[in-house]
């Protein structure tokens, strides 16, 4: 019994879950097209509606712009606090090692988004 249990463990393939075919992401001004085309349609909004529509796309776009920039701020703050934390417990050769250690975590990083913006084009 425990031969065959064994066996049928051994040889069972394993499945990943993937996509069979992902769809590309939608550029911003393809959705917005297909949404105002839609709400167009289905609200019969007039010109001025529409203008106004747009102005709200705009204004939300630039809320989020300027979210996503005090996000990142945010974020680089509570790394360099990280950071800091960490240096503050290590020996002064240990602290070395590590500022070399991130230098080369931030060089890599560089890297691999050079080959996703060059792969991607």
């Amino acid at each position: 019994m425990v031969g065959v249990v064994s066996y049928r463990l051994y040889s069972a393939k394993s499945v990943t879950a993937t996509q069979p075919n992902p769809q590309p992401k939608t550029k911003p001004e393809e959705w917005r097209k297909h949404v105002v085309d839609e709400m167009r349609g289905r609200l019969k909004l007039n010109d001025e509606q529409i203008g106004k529509l747009h102005s709200a796309f705009d204004t939300t776009r630039q809320r989020f712009a300027e979210y996503d920039q005090r996000s990142k701020t945010e974020r680089k703050s509570i790394i360099e606090d990280q950071h800091q934390t960490i240096r503050s417990f290590l020996s002064d050769e240990q602290r070395a090692e590590y500022d070399k250690y991130l230098l080369e975590r931030q060089q890599k990083r560089r890297n691999e988004a050079t080959k996703k913006t060059h792969g991607a084009s």
